[in-house]
């Protein structure tokens, strides 16, 4: 991999241009270098549709050993995403969500949304 692509690609802010790297890749030919890419880039900086990615290009030849290992790091990633996320709860009623709602639509009250801590 040359270096100009992977330092363009990670000042990236969607995952798509990684993903169409990671194809290219691919279809050159070169996936054991596409999928350490890839995992390289998740490590760094997480996202589903990556993660998801991952999966399907190991899907097929995995050993269970190997899917053990793989679910562990996917695990991890999504918990990493998941952490980043802003958590808000009602006050009232106790409902949660990522987005702010200043209407709760839990229990009908105004104002009672507030940030707490992620999950």
């Amino acid at each position: 991999m040359s270096d100009p692509i992977i330092k363009q690609l990670a000042g990236q802010p969607a995952i798509q241009p990684v993903i169409d790297y990671v194809d290219y890749l691919q279809e050159a030919g070169r996936a054991a270098e596409a999928r350490t890419f890839l995992m390289d880039f998740q490590r760094a900086r997480p996202s589903l549709r990556g993660l998801e990615r991952l999966m399907r290009m190991d899907a097929d030849t995995m050993t269970a050993g190997e899917a053990g290992s793989n679910a562990d790091f996917v695990q991890g990633r999504i918990t990493e995403i998941l952490g980043r996320s802003a958590l808000y709860k009602c006050a009232e009623c106790g409902f949660e969500s990522n987005v702010m709602h200043w209407l709760c639509p839990g229990c009908r009250r105004w104002n009672t949304v507030s940030a707490g801590e992620g999950p």
